[in-house]
């Protein structure tokens, strides 16, 4: 199933799917967890070679005031009470 859905991200970031939202991201940035990681560990299945490009230019703030993980806080609260 994951590999499934690998693949469908994959064929539709190379077919310009999310290309519309000129959201920054550097796959080689050290704060992302770069592509070139992990060397010990073998490729089953290569990145494509155009997902290895800086693509975008509009910076998210990836930890906005208000949030906790990209959930407003009221929706993490009540999500959260569902566990207590």
């Amino acid at each position: 199933m994951g590999n499934k859905i690998l693949r469908l991200l994959e064929q539709r970031y190379t077919d310009g799917f999310y290309s519309d939202y000129d959201i920054w991201y550097d796959p080689m940035h050290p704060e992302v967890g770069r592509a070139n990681d992990y060397p010990k560990i073998p490729v089953k299945s290569p990145i494509p070679e155009l997902m290895l490009k800086s693509v975008g230019t509009k910076v998210i703030d990836l930890y906005p005031e208000g949030y906790d993980e990209g959930i407003p806080f009221e929706v993490y609260d009540k999500i959260s009470a569902l566990y207590d």
